[in-house]
């Protein structure tokens, strides 16, 4: 047989027994460049086997990260809501008890300041009413339970329903409360208790964050092929870092 190349080592080599002893079987390869480049494309699929799981790992914990923010993020703006919400109710409720308590020193109230007591006592009985609503329906929204009911209204219902549900403040001295509906606004699909909320919280804002002399705007006009309400008011406003 040929002799094997100078150098190469045997792919194979063991001894033959039995009918051949003595004698040994060898297997050379006369080019390994086979084996070099099934190594190596082994190597470059290994390589990048490897990168893409360790993309993937990256990217699945990029958006792990984002989760995790927004649940912090989430739980942050519940505290907050918990304890704005606490405060907003402690209020109505400290000024009813002061009413009450007034009323019940007076040994002989006369019967104007009872009835002014009691009107006002109305009025923070339907506030702590509308925020103990609000935050109900906050939590409905949270969990996808709210169910709207559609009707035909018009903006000029909405108006009247969020005036009157503002009550006696927008009549109080030092506030000046004035409500624009443009003429010919078509009626529209929509829920009137939400909507009547959305513009009493306006309103109450509006209310609370101005200064000693206020100036509220409730207006209803055309836009973008819609209905849009807006309140304006010379209150404090938010800056862009509040938003």
């Amino acid at each position: 047989g040929e002799e094997p190349p100078e150098h190469a080592p045997a792919l194979l080599d063991a001894p033959l027994a039995g009918e051949l002893p003595g004698w040994r079987l060898s297997l050379y390869l006369d080019d390994r460049s086979l084996f070099d480049t099934e190594a190596a494309r082994r190597v470059r699929f290994h390589v990048i086997t490897a990168g893409v799981v360790i993309a993937g790992m990256s990217v699945l914990s990029l958006f792990m990260a984002r989760g995790f923010g927004r649940q912090v993020n989430l739980a942050r703006l519940k505290n907050d809501l918990v304890a704005t919400v606490s405060h907003e109710l402690k209020t109505p409720l400290t000024a009813m008890r002061a009413l009450v308590d007034t009323l019940l020193d007076a040994e002989q109230p006369d019967e104007k300041t009872t009835r002014e007591y009691l009107q006002l006592l109305s009025a923070e009985n339907s506030r702590l009413s509308r925020l103990i609503e609000n935050f109900l329906a906050f939590s409905r929204l949270e969990r996808n339970r709210t169910a709207f009911v559609f009707e035909m209204v018009t903006a000029q219902e909405i108006v009247d329903s969020a005036m009157a549900a503002f009550g006696e403040r927008g009549r109080a001295p030092g506030c000046a409360l004035e409500t624009h509906v443009a003429s010919g606004l078509p009626a529209f699909q929509g829920d009137r208790g939400a909507l009547t909320t959305a513009l009493l919280n306006l309103l109450d804002n509006a209310w609370k964050y101005s200064g000693d002399e206020k100036k509220i705007v409730l207006n209803a006009d055309r836009f973008e092929g819609g209905i849009r309400f807006t309140v304006t008011d010379n209150g404090i406003g938010l800056s862009t870092a509040d938003m």
